[in-house]
């Protein structure tokens, strides 16, 4: 290309934008609904992370880990290859209890807790190392592992954390319970826990 000045990798053209093809790392920070301190139970999560452009075409990487703060905020790495550094993208980003939610911009930020929504993706990328707080968005929770993440909040969702509220106090302490029902994990399924599912049945698909 000939409208270019190559710097690291990165095509740097007449309008200041950069392109052609690098490898990126996301240095991500995120917010997750219920956990505003550091958790009692766990301060890893595995979170997945989509990074998809104009045209719909999705980079997918493994779970990567993602680890808490004092204040709550989670922060997490996650490299893709050969990325387009033309092209503006979004993020889907998925937590193991957690409905899916799409960032398409680099200053994104909830006018209510768990209702950012957007279209298409503004987030531009360099090579190299590229750092984006999201915690002002917040991840909403109810999308349990058991049965299975469906890409949705459903019954059965919901059946998990009200079969488990009925559990006397100390099994709803025991880690096999809380392993599949502590949504804000401080160490008990409690109405909490309900109020927060309740939150995510508002919105209830993974966004895409």
């Amino acid at each position: 290309r000939n409208d270019c000045k190559w710097e690291n990798n990165a095509c740097i053209n007449k309008t200041g934008t950069t392109g052609g093809g690098g490898n990126v790392e996301l240095n991500l920070k995120l917010s997750f609904q219920g956990i505003v301190s550091l958790p009692k139970t766990k301060t890893e999560l595995k979170v997945k992370v989509k990074l998809v452009d104009a045209a719909n075409k999705e980079k997918e990487k493994d779970a990567s880990t993602f680890t808490a703060d004092a204040n709550g905020i989670w922060s997490g790495k996650v490299s893709f290859e050969d990325v387009d550094l033309s092209q503006k993208y979004y993020l889907l980003i998925k937590g193991p209890m957690h409905v899916q939610k799409k960032i398409c911009k680099a200053d994104a930020a909830d006018p209510n807790p768990g209702y950012y929504s957007c279209q298409f993706g503004n987030i531009t990328l360099n090579s190299g190392s590229n750092d984006f707080d999201f915690s002002q968005v917040k991840m909403l929770v109810g999308d349990l592992p058991s049965p299975g993440q469906n890409g949705i909040v459903d019954r059965e969702d919901t059946g998990v954390v009200l079969n488990a509220l009925l559990l006397p106090v100390d099994q709803r302490q025991s880690a096999e319970t809380l392993e599949k029902a502590d949504l804000n994990l401080d160490a008990i399924v409690s109405t909490q826990d309900w109020s927060l599912m309740l939150e995510a049945l508002k919105i209830k698909y993974d966004e895409k």
